[in-house]
C-alpha cells in the first residue's frame, strides 16, 4: 500500500540541530520521529520522495528475505568482513523494496523533493529499518546499529546516515547508501572519515 503523508516531519525540526557534531539518533527515536512504526518482516515501510514523504508498505515473502538474509546467513570470520555483508544486504533489500516501491530508478545523490527519488532521510530511514531486523534476527554478531549520524551546518548542506558500533572496539562506522543508484552496495567508512565531509572519488 502506498501513501502520501500528509504532514512534513522532514528536516523542519530534524536540521534544527543539523551541525556536524550533532548527537547520533538512536534508531527508534529516529523512526518515530518520522512516525514509522517497528519494522516486521511482514510490514515494514520504504520511504522515498525526500524526508519520507511517500510511504509503501513492504510486506517480504520468504524468498525475499532469503535473498536479503543470505548475505549474511554465513558468519563473517571478522568485523569488516561483516560490514560489508550487510552493505550487500542493504543493497539486495533496496532492489526488492524499490521493485513494489516503483523508485528502481532512484539516482545517487538526489536531494530535493522528487518523485521516485531518495534524499538521505528516505535512504537513512530504509537502511534504518532493514539493519533493525537483521539484528534482531540475530544476523549481526560484531555489531549493533548505533544510530543516525549528521554532519554539515548552516553553510554546508546538511547530510545524514545511519551507523554500526563495533562491540569489540567500540568503534562507529557509518553505512551510507545515498551516494550510489539504487541496489549498489553502500559506502561504509569510519564516522571520523565521514564527519570530514568524505565523499566519493570524483563526486561533485
Amino acid at each position: 500500500m502506498r501513501f502520501i503523508s500528509l504532514y512534513l516531519l522532514g528536516c523542519a525540526g530534524f536540521m534544527a540541530g543539523c551541525v556536524g557534531d550533532q548527537e547520533t539518533i538512536k534508531p527508534e527515536a529516529f523512526l518515530q520521529q518520522y512516525q514509522l512504526s517497528h519494522p516486521q518482516i511482514s510490514a515494514v515501510i520504504y520511504c522515498s520522495s525526500h524526508d519520507c514523504l511517500e510511504r509503501t508498505e513492504i510486506s517480504l515473502t520468504e524468498a525475499e528475505w532469503k535473498r536479503i538474509s543470505r548475505w549474511v546467513g554465513r558468519p563473517a570470520k571478522d568485523a569488516e568482513e561483516e560490514r560489508e555483508k550487510l552493505a550487500q544486504a542493504v543493497a539486495e533489500y533496496e532492489k526488492i523494496a524499490a521493485a513494489k516501491a516503483g523508485t528502481s530508478g532512484d539516482r545517487a545523490r538526489t536531494g530535493m523533493n522528487s518523485d521516485r527519488q531518495l534524499d538521505c532521510i528516505d535512504e537513512s530511514l530504509n537502511t534504518t529499518s532493514i539493519l533493525l531486523l537483521l539484528q534482531e534476527k540475530g544476523f549481526i554478531g560484531y555489531h549493533s546499529l548505533n544510530g543516525t549520524e549528521g554532519r554539515g551546518d548552516a553553510f554546508d548542506w546538511p547530510h545524514f546516515a545511519p551507523s554500526l558500533q563495533e562491540t569489540k572496539s567500540g568503534d562507529i562506522y557509518v553505512i551510507d547508501s545515498w551516494f550510489r543508484d539504487n541496489g549498489e552496495k553502500a559506502d561504509i567508512l569510519s564516522l571520523e572519515d565521514w564527519k570530514r565531509g568524505w565523499n566519493p572519488p570524483g563526486f561533485k
